[in-house]
């Protein structure tokens, strides 16, 4: 795996675009059938770069992952769905008990 991020990139884009591709076949008769396996291949291999990217760049992607999806960035679209759905938010202010 390269450690330059101008490459990082270039292989997060590359990997991108095969995720594209795989979408592509589940809405389209003139590709291949769609096959979730395939699909989760490629979503995997753009985690392993992005991965290899937080690396590089000494982000601790977890901390990351939570900050992003735990924030209280209220224009997140995935945010409008889980005050629709109901669902309660998380609060990850409370530690868990043993």
């Amino acid at each position: 795996m390269p450690d330059e991020p101008l490459k990082l990139h270039l292989m997060l884009s590359e990997e991108v675009g095969e995720v594209a591709r795989e979408l592509k076949r589940s809405v389209s008769v003139n590709y291949e059938p769609f096959d979730t396996g395939r699909l989760a291949n490629e979503v995997a291999d753009v985690f392993v770069v992005s991965s290899a990217m937080a690396t590089h760049f000494d982000i601790d992607l977890e901390q990351a992952v939570e900050t992003k999806f735990f924030g209280t960035d209220e224009s997140r679209t995935w945010r409008s769905a889980e005050r629709r759905s109901g669902a309660a938010p998380v609060d990850q202010t409370k530690e868990e008990s043993p």
